[in-house]
């Protein structure tokens, strides 16, 4: 079975993944620790922010980000 933690790579690809959503004029994404995931807040220009759980399948090693609303 791999390793369920996610390398530094694969933070930054996810974050990148979520810049190219569209989401709005991203002002900036922060990723913070939590267990053996990570909760992901975009703070949009607007003054709005979104956030996101992204969790590693330990199995098949894939990444998921979830919205938490």
């Amino acid at each position: 079975q791999e390793d369920p933690a996610m390398t530094p790579l694969e933070i930054a690809e996810s974050l990148s993944t979520i810049a190219d959503l569209g989401l709005g004029d991203i002002e900036s994404v922060t990723a913070v620790p939590s267990g053996a995931n990570f909760l992901v807040t975009v703070h949009i220009k607007d003054g709005s922010d979104l956030t996101f759980i992204m969790s590693k399948d330990g199995d098949t090693g894939t990444l998921s980000l979830a919205s938490t609303e």
